[in-house]
């Protein structure tokens, strides 16, 4: 199988917000014993409160659970989380809580396969194009997409094709019609090893004087059709491409 080892998140999923080491201590379960102690955690034996002293409520925001929380968002797993019966202290790489997480996983053939990493692969070699790192106003910018599907007789592949566009000002908007939050350039790009899916335009525009000079990037992405383009594990592949935008040659 073609494609880079590790693959490059796209832009506009770098920017966002540091995700904790484990989100549960924020989801609100607990588990509450007979006698009133409260486990945060079902797969940790940890005492953080006990409703006959205190209401739940108070206990979920008291400072035991503050400092978990903590600890989980600077990605060390506090003492009340280093249990065998805990995940991450015991090192899963597959989890139902990782799913969740980290966008899931598919299960195929009767067993749990990382159907994901198989099909970065099969994608590996896809290629964005510009055809010039250097544009003048006035001239005409086109992106490319060269799809490349490296799979088996009876495999296929359904994506998405997101465009985020990094403006000199740190912005990111996506195309095609430079909203905040992505929008597919392209839906359900049917890639099937019977048939080859020629290259394809992205953007074709001519560069207006209402752009501002300056550097700008492209980050191309393709995602399963219909998932969620803010969950890094729905990523297949991805690529970044600068552009300068000048006031002439």
């Amino acid at each position: 199988m073609s494609g880079a080892a590790t693959m490059v998140l796209p832009t506009w999923i770098e920017r966002l917000p540091r995700r904790p080491m484990c989100d549960v201590p924020w989801l609100g379960r607990s588990v509450i014993l007979s006698d009133g102690d409260v486990h945060f955690c079902c797969f940790s034996e940890a005492v953080v409160g006990n409703v006959n002293q205190a209401p739940l409520q108070e206990i979920w925001r008291g400072e035991k659970m503050r400092k978990i929380r903590e600890s989980l968002v600077k990605h060390v797993l506090p003492p009340e989380c280093r249990s065998n019966a805990c995940p991450f202290f015991r090192g899963d790489e597959h989890h139902y809580i990782l799913d969740r997480m980290h966008g899931g996983r598919d299960v195929v053939m009767g067993g749990a396969t990382d159907v994901r990493r198989r099909d970065r692969g099969w994608i590996g070699a896809t290629a964005l194009t510009a055809g010039t790192a250097r544009v003048a106003r006035g001239e005409r910018l086109r992106l490319t997409l060269a799809p490349s599907f490296d799979g088996g007789v009876k495999d296929w592949l359904a994506l998405d094709a997101f465009v985020g566009v990094t403006f000199p000002d740190g912005r990111v908007l996506f195309l095609p019609e430079l909203t905040e939050y992505p929008l597919p350039c392209t839906t359900n790009v049917v890639l099937d090893s019977a048939r080859r899916v020629g290259p394809f335009d992205l953007l074709d525009t001519t560069i207006g004087p209402e752009i501002a000079c300056g550097n700008y990037e492209f980050c191309a992405a393709l995602v399963y059709t219909t998932s969620d383009p803010m969950i890094p594990a729905n990523c297949l592949w991805s690529q970044r491409l600068p552009v300068a935008v000048t006031e002439t040659r």
